[in-house]
């Protein structure tokens, strides 16, 4: 008997239920419990706060686990633009650095969950699964922040691998914000769209499907590039079928995708210090179109059930959408660094602003610290921001090591 799709797509586009989530919150509250226990860390600056999936209510039934952040604050990671120093906005050097807080951060939770339970890996710790709470994978971050020349800053998050040394950056709460406004825009389509998939990921995998395997976050940025109009259909199966079609047409060349982003719209989705290409994500839509037969097998021909978008649809990339509204290129201008040493390619969309991108380029710096009342120093009026949004544009330096390059628009921050 052949499988309804449609009723299957709407049980995977749900949330996980109230045990499993409970089982989410009870990871969330242990971590938080170990840092209180703490003497050294209770007396730092830390926030615990859940990220990825979880955060973003993207997850999935018998998702693996849970992403927890411990972020300290007493000490940033920072990139600055060209022509200033750390001594221009007042940062004075570190007195605790992230070696250190990443190795009292595993002491306080093998004293808490013990040490068979705790494994560090190279980015993360792993904290083992109980019948009390999910798996749970903490990172270690220090605050990160992308200084402007007149003194303001996005803040993200930081940490250093243990092996390498490498830098990995990255916007959580930007993330989210952005994931919840695409969400209303789309009638709360777009993260039931990104759940649907991810369940259809897993059973591939489950399956031994070939290319069914890939990335859950790859996934949610996938569906984030996917237009609106896109998920205002009547049926889940239709905007499943739309949304991969403008997946499978517009990752056929890296010419047809190159601005695309990450979900928080500052980082390129596809480059070569990914994880993934735009091949594998190509290759995912023709797999999971077979795989839920939603129109006849096809390899390199058209999905055969859905028609192409039609003329006058604006290409990807050149209308974007920041904190729900719609905005041009223009004002979401984005450098890219094609070499560590910050040579600026430029994209195609920004070439009339060349001359610019060449005087950007800035060097990444060590980790600094800055005595509390200067950490609480007060910035500009979110009125004030957007007056000087119209009178400049805004740019930020390169991220190196295994950084994606990084994508800059007008993003103002919400104040602590």
């Amino acid at each position: 008997m052949p499988q309804d799709w449609e009723a299957q797509f709407r049980e995977w586009a749900k949330p996980p239920g109230k045990t499993e989530q409970d089982r989410c919150d009870n990871a969330v509250s242990a971590i938080r419990s170990a840092i209180k226990a703490s003497d050294k860390l209770r007396a730092r600056g830390i926030s615990v706060f859940a990220q990825g999936s979880y955060r973003n209510n993207t997850n999935v039934r018998k998702d693996s686990g849970v992403d927890i952040g411990i972020l300290c604050t007493d000490t940033f990671f920072f990139d600055l633009p060209e022509g200033t120093t750390r001594e221009t906005f007042r940062i004075g050097p570190a007195t605790y650095n992230y070696d250190q807080f990443k190795n009292e951060v595993e002491a306080v939770l093998v004293a808490y969950f013990g040490r068979a339970a705790v494994t560090r890996g190279n980015k993360a710790f792993d904290v083992h699964e109980t019948s009390y709470h999910v798996e749970a994978d903490i990172a270690a971050f220090f605050e990160h922040r992308r200084y402007q020349a007149n003194g303001t800053y996005l803040e993200g998050v930081e940490l250093r691998t243990d092996r390498e040394s490498n830098r990995v950056i990255n916007w959580p709460e930007q993330h989210y914000t952005n994931g919840c406004q695409k969400n209303t825009d789309t009638g709360t389509r777009f993260k039931s769209i990104v759940r649907v998939l991810k369940a259809l990921s897993n059973q591939m995998t489950e399956q031994g499907v070939r290319a069914g395997d890939i990335l859950g976050f790859l996934i949610e940025c996938l569906v984030w590039n996917v237009p609106n109009d896109r998920f205002q259909n009547s049926t889940y199966t239709a905007d499943v079928k739309g949304a991969l079609v403008f997946l499978y047409e517009n990752t056929k060349t890296e010419e047809l995708c190159p601005e695309w982003g990450e979900v928080s719209e500052l980082k390129y989705l596809f480059r070569p210090t990914q994880k993934w290409t735009y091949e594998q994500a190509n290759a995912f839509t023709v797999t999971a179109w077979n795989h839920a037969g939603l129109g006849g097998r096809h390899e390199e021909s058209e999905p055969q059930a859905v028609s192409l978008h039609p003329p006058g649809v604006l290409r990807p990339g050149l209308v974007r959408h920041c904190h729900g509204q719609r905005v041009e290129h223009a004002e979401l201008f984005r450098l890219h660094a094609a070499h560590p040493e910050g040579s600026y390619r430029r994209p195609a969309s920004c070439r009339h602003l060349h001359e610019m991108a060449l005087a950007l380029e800035a060097s990444s710096k060590l980790a600094y610290s800055v005595s509390r009342p200067e950490r609480h120093m007060a910035r500009p009026h979110s009125n004030e921001l957007e007056r000087r949004r119209r009178q400049d544009i805004r740019t930020h330096p390169h991220d190196v090591d295994d950084q994606t390059e990084l994508r800059a628009h007008e993003l103002c921050h919400a104040h602590r």
